[in-house]
């Protein structure tokens, strides 16, 4: 039974006792006996909802604990990734193998090209975003596509680097 039913239990054994128009008690009533009653059990009702809600605080605290350790882990495997990733490629470029496999592993480069931002105030006005977060922010993208179309020319401020990307498979 839930605290409103309890209330409205209450509510009727009072009605059901007295006199709705004197408010006096009716012969042989045992009112009193009956609110006792009504009171054990409304407060065992509120006590249980509050220990209740202060076992699900404790389960939440040792959730977010378990996520921190979770994410601390998963940090740490990101850096060791980066790492060894980092460790294998530069390994790989220097003795030119481009590409090594097992029959449990590929390990391949994909070429790709990013634009590097040299000297942000060198770059062309139509090549910068004027209402983003960062106002004045360079539209590398922009940049990417333009260089795409017009091969063998220049933007100031900024240059197209390639990269050798290290796939895993």
């Amino acid at each position: 039974m839930n605290l409103y039913e309890i209330n409205q239990r209450l509510i009727e054994t009072i009605e059901s006792q007295c006199d709705l128009e004197t408010g006096e008690l009716l012969e042989g009533s045992d009112l009193e006996n009956a609110i006792n009653g009504f009171e054990m059990e409304l407060n065992q009702k509120i006590e249980n909802i509050g220990l209740f809600c202060k076992s699900l605080n404790a389960d939440v605290d040792a959730l977010d604990k378990e996520i921190k350790t979770l994410q601390a882990r998963k940090k740490s495997k990101e850096n060791k990734l980066k790492s060894l990733s980092s460790y294998l490629k530069g390994f790989l470029l220097l003795h030119k193998i481009p590409k090594f496999e097992t029959p449990r592993l590929v390990l391949k480069f994909r070429k790709s090209t990013k634009v590097e931002v040299l000297d942000k105030n060198k770059v062309p006005k139509e090549f910068v975003k004027p209402d983003t977060v960062v106002a004045g922010d360079v539209d590398k993208t922009a940049i990417k596509a333009w260089l795409k179309e017009h091969k063998g020319e220049t933007v100031a401020g900024v240059e197209l680097v390639e990269n050798q990307n290290l796939n895993i498979v």
